[in-house]
């Protein structure tokens, strides 16, 4: 049987729940404490747009990062995680619907004069 590899010595299969033959050939879903978790992010494809066409810019480079978490501190990492993605989308510009509004309630306006 080959060794298996686990994370750790805390987290190595319990002796008692390897008798059956399914936790035998997976030992890794037998184990006594949740592994951490590998969290990767980016900022995205980054694209510039040239002659009406969006390219792929060469002059940026993206950014990558990843971190370790435990699984008891999960909910409070994502609880920061979305407070980051918050703050960062507070220079975006609101749409102006303003426009759109008023062509529809002109159309609304015509069309019940017409009647």
């Amino acid at each position: 049987m080959p060794e298996t590899v686990s994370y750790g010595q805390d987290n190595e299969a319990k002796p008692s729940t390897l008798s059956s033959p399914e936790s035998a050939l997976f030992p890794d879903q037998s184990l006594a404490s949740p592994l951490p978790i590998i969290i990767h992010a980016t900022n995205g494809n980054l694209k510039v747009q040239r002659n009406g066409k969006w390219v792929a810019a060469k002059t940026t480079q993206r950014t990558k990062l990843s971190t370790v978490v435990q699984p008891n501190d999960l909910e409070a990492f994502f609880v920061r995680y979305a407070e980051v993605c918050k703050a960062g989308m507070g220079a975006l510009k609101k749409r102006d619907r303003s426009k759109k509004k008023r062509k529809e309630k002109k159309k609304k306006g015509a069309e019940s004069g017409k009647s």
